[in-house]
């Protein structure tokens, strides 16, 4: 992907965690040079001075920078996003904020409504709607080789890092449920779920959630401290992972594996007989190979995201779809964890 240098300044709220990544996207699309970094953390201002950002451009308090900057990028944790976010869109800047975008759906109800009074770009880092596999899945959706949409099924498993602030649904299976809200274009309408937290940190370890769609589609999403992992973990070195998702239609199916950056497409349909539905195979199966980087998709991302800036449009991930929507989604999840029964949500919510 090309990747052509705006005329941007950034300032990149928190160097812990993610936040090296986003530096490192941001220097190869060109805006690294006078990138400002703010962290109320000293170590990871000395990680950040140490990774090539001057000192000048390195600050305990983000806000004394917003008048020095038009774009904002939040990776903070969950906690600060609300204080992150509304300082930036009060002080008129677009926003990238990671993912989840809020902890509840009233703070979710009130970063939309703060995206709109203030006019500017807003982003939720949801970055799977952003990886060639990805797109690829989706091309062979909306161009019908795999006919009509069945199942879908998200799988992010394994031994990994798990962290102590939130839990496995917002922290992983957020991406595989916006990436199935991407793919299929709507919400679902009723919903059935389990949470554990087997290792007792107070937030759950494992999440399984099944999504049923007015249509009859159907879609399994698991996440967690489950199975056995088949790859190296990209992100925690150590761990091993599986990350794969799958779309099964009514003249086909394909699979997507994120670590080894295999797709798999089979056509095929039943014929029916007149005691069994016996599979027709249209052709052999077939396999590409689409890598990309983790560091690479981030840097889509967030060229995306400053695309939208630079055309005046809409971004491809969507305040109120990925915040609002998702935290309403998160919330009936937790719900129907808690009573063990199915919670039902308007068609469109």
């Amino acid at each position: 992907m090309s990747i052509v240098a705006r005329a941007h300044r950034v300032l990149l709220v928190g160097y812990g965690g993610y936040g090296p990544n986003h530096a490192e996207a941001w220097r190869s699309m060109g805006l690294g040079d006078q990138m400002i970094v703010a962290d109320t953390d000293p170590a990871a201002r000395a990680d950040a001075l140490a990774a090539g950002i001057t000192e000048n451009n390195i600050v305990e308090d983000f806000r004394q920078c917003l008048d020095a900057v038009d774009i904002v990028d939040a990776v903070v944790p969950l906690a600060a996003h609300m204080t992150v976010a509304e300082a930036a869109l009060n002080a008129g800047k677009h926003l990238l904020l990671e993912k989840p975008a809020t902890a509840n759906t009233s703070d979710a109800a009130r970063l939309a409504a703060l995206a709109a009074h203030a006019g500017t770009v807003v982003q939720i880092g949801y970055q799977l709607r952003y990886h060639p596999l990805a797109t690829a899945l989706k091309d062979l959706l909306t161009s019908g080789a795999l006919g009509d949409p069945v199942y879908l099924a998200g799988e992010s498993s394994g031994f990994k890092r798990l962290r102590s602030d939130i839990g496995v649904l917002r922290n992983d299976a957020v991406h595989l449920l916006d990436l199935t809200r991407w793919l299929i274009g709507k919400a679902p309408n009723r919903i059935f779920a389990v949470l554990r937290d087997d290792l007792g940190r107070g937030v759950e370890s494992l999440a399984c959630v099944v999504l049923r769609y007015t249509d009859g589609v159907v879609a399994r999403i698991e996440a967690g401290r489950t199975g056995i992992g088949h790859n190296p973990d990209p992100f925690v070195p150590g761990g091993v992972t599986t990350h794969m998702f799958s779309v099964v239609g009514s003249e086909g199916a394909a699979e997507i594996n994120f670590h080894t950056g295999a797709l798999v497409h089979r056509r095929a349909r039943f014929h029916d007989e007149e005691r069994i539905s016996r599979p027709e195979l249209k052709d052999l199966i077939v396999s590409e190979n689409i890598t990309c980087s983790w560091p690479e998709v981030t840097a889509r991302s967030l060229s995306a995201f400053v695309d939208s800036i630079d055309n005046d449009d809409a971004t491809g991930v969507p305040v109120y779809e990925a915040g609002v929507d998702m935290a309403i989604l998160c919330e009936a999840i937790e719900t129907s964890a808690e009573t063990a029964m199915t919670v039902s949500l308007e068609a469109n919510a």
